[in-house]
């Protein structure tokens, strides 16, 4: 699969689809304005794109985007504790991107000699679970005032 490296210094393309595409990609479970703003606040990401066939489409439809994005990642780097937070990480469902967008920026981080990676997972169980089987640990949990559980900060050792 292709996976493309980005920066947020070169402003392209990427960060363009991302907004556009970031809620479908995303499952409608995040929204739109927190997309916008993780993508003001990053230093670098992983995307996987797939270009879009145009045969029978109308003139019209043809302008929009003739790319879907499958899955994206967004990565903001903490120097000063040798640590990568992931930021935003999204696949449509069924494209099991997940796994290899994390291999990515471990293999970026390992590279960068970071020593940590660390996210902010919805507070789904399935979700916590399938990130502490690519070895992440629960380091804390974020609680809404009425005690209904929000996310879970997350870190992996690299």
């Amino acid at each position: 699969m292709n996976f493309e490296y980005f920066e947020k210094k070169h402003t392209n393309i990427e960060e363009k689809l991302i907004k556009e595409q970031g809620e479908d990609i995303c499952r409608q479970i995040i929204s739109k304005k927190y997309i916008n703003l993780q993508t003001k606040d990053y230093d670098f990401g992983f995307i996987h794109r797939i270009n879009v066939a145009q045969i029978g489409q109308s003139r019209s439809r043809r302008l929009q985007s003739t790319t879907r994005v499958s899955s994206f990642i967004l990565c903001k780097l903490h120097p000063d504790f040798e640590e990568i937070d992931i930021s935003l990480i999204c696949s449509r469902p069924k494209s099991r991107d997940g796994k290899q967008l994390i291999e990515l920026v471990t293999q970026k981080a390992i590279e960068m000699k970071y020593k940590y990676l660390s996210l902010l997972s919805i507070g789904d169980s399935k979700l916590v679970a399938w990130y502490r089987s690519q070895g992440f640990e629960v380091i804390s949990e974020k609680v809404y005032p009425d005690g209904q559980l929000k996310a879970y900060s997350m870190k992996k050792r690299l």
